[in-house]
């Protein structure tokens, strides 16, 4: 099982305030999604919980906590991004038009309940070649 270490720390500044958070994934075996009429296979990683696929926007990693206040949404920063190498048969169905030349990130404020959360997400690979 190949195993891709990629770790995310993102900083979150508002108004008096600064968050981290830090994603780690592990790539796993890849995995088959169908409809009734469609198929796909495509990279899995863990924890599941970050993983968002969709046949619009592909792979990315999302995550969601709860907040105090606003966060600025132009904030977000990616640091300690590390990179490892992955072959073409290792994408499996994914869309290569959809991966980015370089990773970006989606920092958004939402309100449910009366209670107020921040929302990330980003891509989890990008067409970073060394050399």
């Amino acid at each position: 099982m190949k195993k891709i270490l990629f770790i995310i720390a993102v900083l979150l500044s508002g108004t008096m305030f600064s968050q981290q958070k830090k994603i780690n994934i592990t790539w796993q075996a890849s995995k088959t999604f169908s409809s009734s009429d469609y198929a796909v296979e495509i990279p899995l990683f863990s924890p599941e919980e970050h993983y968002s696929y969709s046949l619009f926007d592909g792979l990315n990693i999302v995550s969601q906590w709860k907040t105090n206040t606003y966060v600025n949404e132009k904030s977000a920063q990616l640091t300690n991004i590390k990179y490892q190498p992955i072959s073409k048969g290792d994408l499996k169905g994914l869309d290569l038009k959809k991966i980015p030349s370089k990773i970006k990130v989606e920092l958004k404020n939402s309100i449910a309940e009366r209670s107020k959360f921040c929302r990330i997400k980003g891509a989890c690979n990008s067409k970073v070649r060394n050399g």
